[in-house]
């Protein structure tokens, strides 16, 4: 774990005092005295915040970049502010809570939304937004509190972008997107939050070689029932993190609406339950969260782990199950395997999972929306958004 500040607290210095005089972030302060809001801000007696400083190391990346561009100012001031929570925030808080609003804005999560960051924890100890590490915790000034970090923290991309810079983990995720028509219309999402489970490539895998192999297939209308796949995986107008619910449009959907750091789209500690309703018309998706401490419990439709959660973005989030979610079906379609059904011998040799199911059972599961999928498809085609695709 990292050391905390001994010589503390600093009763008679603001933050900005503190980062000015320190050797250690000489090069934040470079950045921070020539931003005249955020001076206002970590002098002011009469708030307090925390910030998260990168140390002097964490600015060779910058000046790389440097060599190439120049970097806008305004750039500059969201990415400071992307380093700035609001509230008083203690290391023993953290440990309470898996993602933190910070002051920066962005109004493509909802109007009046702010970006947050994840805290999480890695091999080395506790992390911010996966790649960053804190070095330094709980320096307390009059005025807040500041963590040492040894990266610069970078405001999220857009979902989509995610999805692209790691194809080893969600190639699969992307050609399903492409070929649907999907990566085109979630632009379109923006501005009322967003949250998408994304399979990874492993995900896929354990719907069997046939039920992908129909998917993406060019023929027998594989790409209508991927459609409708894809669009169970996809919630609108809700950004599910796993210790907090924004929701712009409806409020907190019925949440007691604080939790240990008055969080106000926060989920309370222990057990909660929400459902969502997805992009595919009046299917919801079944959540249930449990936290305790660092532990997280984090399911969808009682079955499915998110085995990656958090995985902040511009305009939502994303959370990666661990396996394809299905949309509900009726009840003696769920045994295992389904009830009627035999179990292919072939496929048990070739190790995949019991209990996946049959190609003809996938397609009767989503055969009700299939029709009007392919309307949307051929309305995709005619319009040259899908100019390959045939019935």
């Amino acid at each position: 774990m990292p050391p905390k500040d001994h010589t503390g607290p600093h009763t008679n210095s603001t933050m900005w005092d503190l980062i000015s005089k320190s050797k250690h972030t000489k090069r934040f302060y470079e950045l921070l005295k020539d931003d005249k809001d955020i001076m206002d801000i970590l002098q002011n007696k009469n708030a307090n915040h925390t910030v998260f400083a990168p140390s002097n190391k964490a600015f060779e990346m910058l000046d790389k970049f440097k060599k190439h561009h120049d970097v806008p100012k305004d750039l500059i001031h969201r990415v400071l502010m992307y380093h700035i929570a609001p509230g008083c925030h203690r290391s023993q808080d953290l440990w309470y809570h898996n993602t933190l609003i910070t002051s920066l804005p962005d109004d493509e999560l909802g109007q009046d939304m702010h970006q947050r960051v994840r805290i999480g924890m890695n091999h080395k100890g506790p992390s911010i937004n996966f790649y960053s590490q804190f070095t330094m915790f709980d320096i307390y000034a009059n005025n807040g509190i500041i963590h040492g970090i040894d990266a610069l923290l970078l405001p999220p991309p857009e979902i989509l972008d995610l999805i692209k810079l790691l194809p080893s983990e969600f190639s699969t995720t992307e050609v399903a997107l492409s070929r649907t028509g999907l990566l085109d219309e979630l632009p379109k999402l923006r501005g009322k939050g967003l949250t998408v489970f994304a399979p990874s490539n492993q995900g896929w895998k354990k719907l069997g070689y046939k039920i992908n192999a129909f998917l993406f297939s060019d023929c027998d209308k594989g790409n209508v029932y991927l459609r409708a796949l894809m669009k169970y995986h996809i919630v609108p107008d809700d950004s599910l993190y796993s210790d907090a619910l924004v929701s712009p449009e409806e409020g907190n959907d019925g949440f007691e609406a604080r939790n240990e750091l008055d969080d106000p789209s926060g989920l309370n500690h222990g057990y909660s339950h929400v459902d969502l309703q997805t992009l595919l018309k009046d299917k919801h998706v079944s959540v249930d969260i449990t936290r305790l401490g660092r532990f997280l419990s984090f399911r969808v439709n009682g079955l499915t782990s998110i085995v990656i959660s958090d995985g902040i973005a511009k305009s939502g989030v994303i959370q990666v199950p661990d396996h394809i979610l299905i949309p509900p079906h009726s009840l003696h379609d769920h045994y295992d395997p389904p009830k009627g059904l035999d179990v292919n011998e072939e496929e048990e040799e070739e190790g995949i999972e019991a209990g996946v199911y049959s190609l003809d059972e996938f397609k009767r599961i989503l055969e009700p929306f299939v029709e009007r999928e392919q309307r949307e498809l051929e309305e995709l085609g005619r319009l040259g958004i899908l100019p390959n695709y045939e019935l």
